[in-house]
């Protein structure tokens, strides 16, 4: 029928803009998180009096064997970090070359992961790039950024080691960043960098990062958005529905009624945010597609209970 396939057509737009605004808002996370050398919102911020070296904290770090998938970023300053991960942790764009690998981790040596912009200082002897550093030539293994403006094109990663004699500042010069563990786990790093930790959203740190509501207030806008424009279209749906024939029926039985009526609607409108998610998850960038589950499930049910309410909504108003 024409009513269906003009709901069923509208139901796949909600769809797809609602995927378009969560798409939207993993980009911009994303983004934040590129802008702040990769760390995540979830990140833990140290200040110490220690003036314990890093190296010697890392090798502290090295001896807990229970201790996985995490990075500690010691920040020398806005735009330079030593860097040391164990395990799996976030990943950052690499342009050419490669990110640090544990043997990095374990070197004497130091080397730079550098971003785009850092690229026009490099200084070129064969196959192999230097940048100039504290009086000395050091090796760049790879090259990292993501879209112009960014703060990571203009970011110098060194591979932190607990064997380094040189780029081995005290731990009260630096500002330690560690990410990918839970609160529970902190205990060791507070042990380690003599201090309390904090989150990085509360603190005001160099690499400050956008609050939540900064990050998601445009999305979660739209998603309301999308919810009204799927109630619109249940109004839509209720209003063009044949006339309910509900003389001589009770209420349980004109509730029944009324409830065949909109299901009727019900099979095309799963569809058509099936087929506007499926686009979506294809078309749009996403890091978290069980959000886009999660609110194509929220999508229908809107659909479901606003419908029954502007049926029986329509209802009483014939019946006056």
């Amino acid at each position: 029928m024409l009513r269906h396939a003009i709901i069923n057509i509208l139901g796949v737009l909600v769809a797809v803009l609602a995927g378009l605004a969560l798409s939207n808002a993993d980009q911009a996370e994303y983004a934040n998180v590129l802008n702040h050398s990769g760390l995540s919102d979830q990140a833990f911020v140290y200040h110490t009096k220690s003036t314990k070296t890093v190296s010697t904290a890392i090798k502290q770090l090295e001896q807990i064997d229970d201790l996985n998938d995490y990075q500690v970023q010691f920040a020398v300053s806005r735009n330079k970090t030593l860097f040391y991960a164990k395990g799996e942790y976030t990943t950052l764009p690499i342009k050419s070359g490669h990110f640090f690998s544990s043997a990095d981790f374990d070197s004497t040596l130091p080397v730079m992961v550098v971003g785009a912009n850092v690229t026009q200082r490099l200084y070129k002897a064969g196959e192999q790039s230097y940048l100039y550093s504290n009086g000395r030539y050091i090796p760049v293994i790879g090259v990292v950024g993501t879209q112009e403006g960014n703060q990571l094109n203009d970011h110098i990663f060194i591979n932190a080691s607990s064997t380094r004699k040189t780029d081995d500042p005290q731990l009260n010069n630096v500002e330690i960043f560690v990410d990918g563990v839970d609160e529970s786990e902190l205990s060791d790093f507070s042990r380690i960098f003599v201090a309390k930790p904090h989150q990085i959203t509360v603190a005001k740190t160099q690499t400050s990062h956008k609050s939540w509501w900064q990050l998601h207030a445009i999305w979660l806008l739209a998603l309301i958005g999308t919810a009204i424009a799927m109630s619109l279209i249940a109004l839509l749906a209720a209003w063009i529905a044949p006339r309910a024939q509900v003389k001589g029926l009770d209420a349980p039985q004109t509730n029944r009624y009324l409830w065949g009526m909109g299901s009727n609607y019900m099979p095309g409108m799963a569809g058509a945010i099936v087929v506007g998610s499926a686009i979506s998850w294809w078309r749009f960038y996403m890091n978290n597609h069980f959000r886009l589950v999660i609110i194509a499930i929220g999508l229908f049910l809107v659909f479901v209970i606003t419908t029954q309410v502007f049926m029986h909504m329509r209802l009483r108003k014939e019946q006056q």
